[in-house]
Order: C-alpha cells, then structure tokens, then sequence
C-alpha cells in the first residue's frame, strides 16, 4: 500500500478503453498517497464507479508533488481553469457518460495538444518520478 504521509501529487494521466466512446481520455488529478495509481486503481465498497472499472489502461504521463493539499489544489484548478479558457470550454469535462465515474469532473476527451498544453503547466514545478519519457516526447512533437 502507497504511504500516506505529507506528499500531496498532482498528476496527469491517460486513461483507454475499448469499445466505447471515448477510448482515450485525460485525467488531471490529486492524490494524497505517494503513487498516482493507487487513486486510479482504486475499487473499494465506498466507491461505486471506481475509474478501473471503466478504463482498463491507466498510464500516469506526469506527476508533481507538494507539501501541502492548498498547493495541489490550486494547481489543479489552475489547470482546469486555463485548459477552460485556452480551448474555449465551460466546463472541464466535455462529454456525457451514463455513470459518474470517480473523478468524471476532471476528465476530458484525449488531445495531444490539450496535453501538451497541461504538461507546459506542469513543467514549471518540481517533477515526481512518474515522467512517462516516451509518452512525452510523441505530445511534444
């Protein structure tokens, strides 16, 4: 089990499936346990549409850490706010699922340019140790 400790994570993710629209899907999310995809892979009584049980890859791309739950929320939001304003949306989420998935409010269809986009964000602060190298290079290009 990830520790729980003072480590707060900001990170982005992609989420797939197969079969249902949409397959590829964004993530922007907090977390307080030391590796992301104890929230992803998170299926316990008290969740009753956990993200696994949806999306059958989870790919963490990035990961930022804070000292603090303030911080990693106002970097989220910070997020969620330019992604917003820069591709002209009122909300965050962009599509209709016939459950409230887990977490459903900080999702968004996939696009490589809405990642990039997220990852210049992020660049600016501390990196975890989630930096997908391969998935990085093909959103910078």
């Amino acid at each position: 089990m990830p520790y729980h400790g003072d480590c707060w994570l900001v990170y982005l993710a992609l989420l797939k499936r197969e079969d249902i629209f949409p397959n590829r899907v964004l993530k922007v999310g907090i977390t307080h346990a030391s590796d992301p995809y104890y929230r992803l892979d998170y299926n316990k009584s008290d969740e009753p549409f956990p993200i696994c049980n949806y999306f059958s890859d989870r790919i963490i791309i990035k990961a930022v850490q804070f000292d603090s739950e303030y911080a990693s929320q106002a970097l989220e939001r910070k997020i969620m706010g330019m992604v917003k304003t820069e591709f002209n949306s009122d909300k965050f989420h962009n599509w209709r699922e016939n459950d409230c998935i887990s977490g459903i409010t900080e999702m968004r269809i996939w696009s490589n340019i809405e990642a990039r986009f997220i990852l210049n964000i992020m660049k600016s602060y501390r990196a975890y140790n989630f930096n997908n190298d391969r998935l990085l290079e093909s959103l910078v290009k």
